[in-house]
């Protein structure tokens, strides 16, 4: 069928370059008492002939999905008749209403955000509904509506056309509404346990001192009063199996360890030592990266400092560089912590990150060398201290944080959230000009154990759950996932 009118006919141009922007919106009629059709709309063309009468022979719904990249307005509504183009302007109320002569056309939304939005992925509907005592299709008795969108933060606009022939019910061609979904795209951890089954012997291996699994917390567990042997600088030293980080270090990439830590009372007034470690084990070397405590009476703050070493073949521990003590509650008795490091083995630099600071130093060239395992370390200045310390979450990422969730594709301004398996919110971001969200994923602050005992949110999250909304706080999709690791990408996907 051709286009009876020119006027319909600049709109169908203005349909097929629309199309350029990326914008595909699908179009059904449907009878008002339920008997619906989907139209499929190829925009080559510009329109699509399916149609359908409803009781009364005057009203139509216009079935619309967005499936833009961001939320469209509808602003107008045109009729197309054989005396020209009829213009219905739709208020803020989703409501218009026009005269042409005696004909009185009415507009009005169903199913839209605020009465005339559509959100990505959206459906809605469009009604029309056409009195008139003089008919005012076009030739062959067809009626062309064209529904005007502006597009949301830009300027442009998209306009759809129906085309209604009253007195006539074609079959027409199901189209499905386009999905918005989330997808993992990229994950950057090589390793990953939450540690809900005993990792020993198989996926770590104890390489001094005797460690344990605490079936009951399900966590890594080392009695508070070992010492590894002097050849380790003292350190109770365990790594993970079938993981080698040779590579990555000889390539220059950058390596992530991070972990929860948490410990039990002692019954000492001891120095203890936590840390993540880069190791060269056959040699009997590594670097360390973590907390020093001297532990206080009471439960109100050890004093802490951040500690970046060596340990060289054949020699004595070195420090490379440490902050000032403080009083802190990091690793107090029953209080949930964390240890996030990274060591760029390009530029030769070791990080000790916190949501409050980020301690570095440059190893120098005669203590540089290239790790094959990651692992984890434990350091106690005297035997016979009573007490129990714990590790749990380890995760092994290289070339993106361990602690840092990324959402991208999405709108600027746009707001993601990160929930455990019960719901409860841990983190939360908002896109940037780029279009990505950041969720830190390292706990926000100490968790009192006492308090809650099971608590274990960080770094790893089984069926875990990811929330985006758009800039006015709609929900625009969400989806939970086998599980939710420090370093993952996730991209927001428009339609199939």
């Amino acid at each position: 069928m051709g286009i009876e009118h020119p006027i319909l006919g600049l709109m169908t141009i203005t349909i097929i370059l629309t199309a350029l922007v990326g914008a595909v919106v699908f179009l059904a009629i449907y009878h008002y008492n339920l008997q619906q059709a989907i139209l499929s709309m190829p925009l080559t063309v510009g329109y699509a002939q399916c149609y359908s009468k409803t009781q009364d022979g005057n009203i139509t719904g216009i079935f619309v999905a967005n499936d833009h990249r961001v939320a469209l307005y509808l602003t107008k509504v045109w009729v197309g008749t054989e005396a020209g183009p009829i213009e219905v302007i739709v208020s803020s109320y989703g409501i218009g209403y026009t005269t042409f002569g005696d004909a009185k056309i009415t507009v009005w939304t169903e199913g839209f955000h605020e009465r005339v939005r559509l959100l990505q992925g959206q459906p809605g509907t469009v009604w029309v509904q056409i009195r008139s005592s003089n008919p005012l299709h076009l030739k062959g008795k067809v009626y062309a509506i064209t529904l005007y969108f502006k597009v949301e933060g830009q300027d442009a606009f998209i306009t759809q056309e129906a085309r209604v022939k009253p007195g006539e019910t074609p079959k027409c061609a199901e189209v499905p509404i386009p999905p918005i979904t989330l997808i993992l795209s990229d994950r950057a951890a090589k390793y990953y346990d939450t540690f809900d089954t005993n990792p020993f012997p198989n996926r770590l291996e104890a390489r001094t001192c005797t460690w344990s699994y605490d079936t009951t917390r399900k966590a890594v567990s080392i009695a508070a009063g070992q010492q590894g042997p002097s050849d380790w600088g003292y350190w109770c030293v365990a790594y993970i199996r079938n993981l080698d980080i040779e590579s990555f270090a000889e390539a220059g990439e950058t390596i992530y360890i991070a972990f929860l830590a948490f410990r039990s009372s002692y019954s000492e007034r001891v120095t203890i030592r936590a840390a993540a470690l880069y190791l060269d084990p056959g040699a009997s070397r590594f670097y360390t990266i973590g907390y020093s405590f001297s532990l206080q009476s009471g439960r109100t703050g050890d004093i802490v400092s951040s500690v970046i070493s060596v340990k060289p073949a054949g020699g004595s521990e070195v420090t490379v560089s440490s902050t000032s003590s403080k009083r802190s509650l990091t690793l107090e008795y029953w209080y949930l912590s964390h240890i996030s490091t990274y060591m760029n083995f390009s530029a030769w630099k070791a990080f000790h990150w916190n949501q409050t600071f980020e301690h570095q130093a440059i190893i120098p060239g005669a203590y540089q060398f290239y790790p094959t395992e990651a692992g984890i370390g434990y350091w106690v200045s005297t035997t016979g201290v009573v007490g129990t310390f714990y590790f749990d979450n380890l995760v092994v990422t290289v070339g993106r944080p361990a602690w840092i969730v990324e959402v991208r594709n999405l709108s600027a301004g746009w707001s993601v959230r990160l929930l455990n398996s019960t719901g409860h919110v841990i983190a939360s971001a908002t896109a940037d000009s780029e279009g990505v969200a950041r969720l830190v994923v390292a706990p926000s602050k100490l968790v009192d154990m006492l308090a809650e005992p099971n608590n274990r949110d960080g770094f790893i999250f089984p069926n875990g759950i990811i929330e985006v909304y758009d800039e006015n706080g709609y929900l625009v999709v969400r989806r939970q996932f086998d599980v939710i690791v420090g370093g993952d990408v996730y991209e927001l996907k428009f339609g199939t």
